[in-house]
């Protein structure tokens, strides 16, 4: 396949590549140039998104959320009482 530079050094990356790949607007490749060639991959992407000046974490949680937060309510509870962990 056959793909053409434009005046800008942008490449459109057909519809059946990118659905191939799970390419989605937004996606992030990394470009390696190597033995004469280039090489997409995609990149891994974080799951932290900065939105209006705040970090927002955009992944899914690990294990029992709730218990997490009962975890460290307790533990904070104990240090504000002066009691040791």
């Amino acid at each position: 396949m056959q793909l053409t530079v434009d005046k800008f050094g942008r490449i459109l990356l057909p519809k059946s590549l990118r659905d191939d790949a799970g390419l989605h607007p937004g996606s992030l490749l990394e470009a390696f140039h190597q033995n004469g060639a280039i090489q997409l991959q995609l990149a891994e992407e974080t799951p932290l998104v900065a939105k209006e000046g705040i970090l927002l974490f955009t992944g899914e949680s690990q294990g029992n959320l709730e218990d997490a937060v009962h975890r460290s309510r307790e533990e904070r509870n104990r240090r504000a009482a002066g009691w040791k962990a």
